[in-house]
């Protein structure tokens, strides 16, 4: 525990990346039920499991720091494909190519998004998983440290233009009528 940091009071901050389409923070103060003094926090994703439509171009994907919010603290994650290819997502939002989360001090939560590339064609459900790597700053992983993105497919039947055709029945008639 580093005794040059102040503890967190009764607030601290829960951060939203990319609500404006860039690298941007919104903020909000939120209450937090206790304070713990010096302690970096434990960071871990708020679900196991994700779901999305493929239609949707963006999953937000949520970390929380618990047990503390203290100090400067940094993670990177990393993308495994289970069921996904490269052409299913980017594991960044389309304004920057960084796959770091940054909590500040007295910042408990943070949200970033990683894109999702609707290709328009009918398929299975795909599926990829997202993992916290080893923090720096004095911060931990929490037990919650891997997620399960399902990228559900929305996409319908349809019919190509190219291949329609109309078909014209003709009716073959004698001479006498």
């Amino acid at each position: 525990v580093d005794n040059s940091l102040s503890p967190l009071h009764e607030s601290a901050n829960i951060c939203d990346e990319g609500l404006n389409m860039d690298a941007s923070d919104l903020c909000i103060h939120a209450k937090i039920s206790h304070v713990v003094c010096g302690h970096h926090g434990s960071l871990t994703f708020s679900s196991p499991e994700y779901e999305i439509l493929e239609s949707a171009g963006t999953v937000r994907m949520t970390v929380k720091r618990s047990g503390g919010g203290v100090g400067l603290v940094k993670v990177s994650y990393s993308i495994e494909h289970i069921s996904t290819d490269d052409s299913d997502l980017s594991p960044t939002a389309f304004y920057t190519t960084n796959q770091e989360i940054t909590f500040k001090h007295g910042q408990v939560q943070r949200s970033f998004l990683i894109t999702i590339n609707d290709d328009r064609i009918l398929e299975q459900n795909e599926t990829f998983l997202i993992t916290l790597g080893k923090p720096t700053g004095h911060g931990s992983l929490g037990n919650q440290n891997r997620a399960v993105v399902k990228i559900i497919d929305d996409d319908g039947p349809k019919t190509c233009s190219n291949f329609s055709f109309v078909t014209i029945e003709k009716k073959e008639t004698s001479a006498g009528e």
